[in-house]
C-alpha cells in the first residue's frame, strides 16, 4: 500500500515523474565520477530526447530477472543499457511517470500480488510501458532486520529451466486472466474509494522533476527473444516541455 500512496501523492502534486525509493535502498555513487541523482536526471533526459518519451516505469534496481531473453533498447552512459524483459523483480528503486502512476493505481486493487510482480505482469501484457537499467543503478540492503539476508542477484540463473517448465504461452494465458481481474471488479472500486478517497503521503521517498521532448525512437531493429515472445509496449504520443529539478 505504501507504493500506492507514493503514486497517489505524485499525481496530487501534478508531477511529470517521480523517483520512488524504499527505505532499504542503498544510495551511493554509480562510479567514482557520477552520483545516482545526476545519473537518474540524465536518464530522464535521454528517455525524453532519444529513447521513448512515452515511458511509464524504469526499474533502477532489478533482481531475479530473465536476462537471457531480454531485449536491449538503448545504450546508456557508464557501460549500462536500457532493456525490456520478462520478470524484473525488486521495487526498491524505480522511476515512474504520471501515466505509469495512473495505470498502477487503477490496476493495483484488489491486492492479490506483490508490487514487483504486479509491475512485471503489467509490462508483459503491454498495459505498462516499462524498462529496466542494467547493471542496476541502485542496490538494496539485504539483512534479516531490513528485508531478508538472501542475496538479490540481478539475473535468475534458472531462467531457461523455468521457461521450459512454464512456457511463454502459459505465462501469456495466466497474465491475461489476472490482468482482466485487476482493477475491474466491484471490490477494487470499493477499496479505492474506501482506502484512498484522497491522496496521502507514504514512507517511500519521492524525488521529482519534469522531462519530455520530441521523440526519436531508437528501438527499431533491436533484437532478442523477448521481442519474439510477445512484443513490446507501443510508444505513447509525443510531448514537449522543459526540464527542471526540485
Amino acid at each position: 500500500m505504501t507504493h500506492r500512496r507514493a503514486w497517489a501523492e505524485m499525481l496530487s502534486r501534478d508531477l511529470d515523474y517521480a523517483l520512488v525509493l524504499e527505505e532499504d535502498t542503498h544510495y551511493d555513487l554509480v562510479d567514482d565520477r557520477v552520483n545516482q541523482t545526476t545519473y537518474v536526471q540524465q536518464l530522464v533526459a535521454d528517455l525524453a530526447t532519444r529513447i521513448d518519451p512515452g515511458w511509464e516505469l524504469v526499474n533502477l534496481g532489478r533482481c531475479w530477472d530473465f536476462c537471457a531473453s531480454q531485449r536491449t533498447v538503448a545504450r546508456l552512459p557508464l557501460r549500462r543499457s536500457l532493456v525490456q524483459s520478462l520478470a524484473p523483480g525488486c521495487t526498491h528503486a524505480y522511476l515512474v511517470s504520471r501515466a505509469g502512476a495512473t495505470t498502477l493505481l487503477a490496476r493495483s486493487l484488489p491486492y492479490v500480488v506483490p508490487v514487483d510482480y504486479l509491475i512485471q505482469l503489467l509490462q508483459r501484457t503491454e498495459v505498462l510501458n516499462g524498462y529496466s537499467v542494467t547493471p542496476p543503478v541502485f542496490s538494496q540492503v539485504r539483512s534479516n532486520a531490513s528485508h531478508d539476508a538472501t542475496e538479490a542477484v540481478e539475473c535468475d540463473p534458472s531462467e531457461r529451466q523455468k521457461l521450459r517448465t512454464f512456457p511463454r504461452q502459459a505465462i501469456n494465458d495466466t497474465d491475461a486472466n489476472l490482468v482482466q481481474f485487476l482493477g475491474t471488479t466491484w471490490i477494487a472500486t470499493w477499496l479505492r474509494e474506501s482506502l484512498f478517497p484522497s491522496s496521502s503521503s507514504g514512507s517511500a521517498a519521492i524525488s521529482t522533476s519534469v522531462a519530455t521532448t520530441e521523440r526519436t525512437d531508437s528501438r527499431a531493429g533491436a533484437d532478442g527473444e523477448w521481442a519474439k515472445g510477445g512484443g513490446l509496449a507501443a510508444p505513447q504520443p509525443d510531448a514537449t516541455t522543459t526540464t527542471t529539478t526540485t
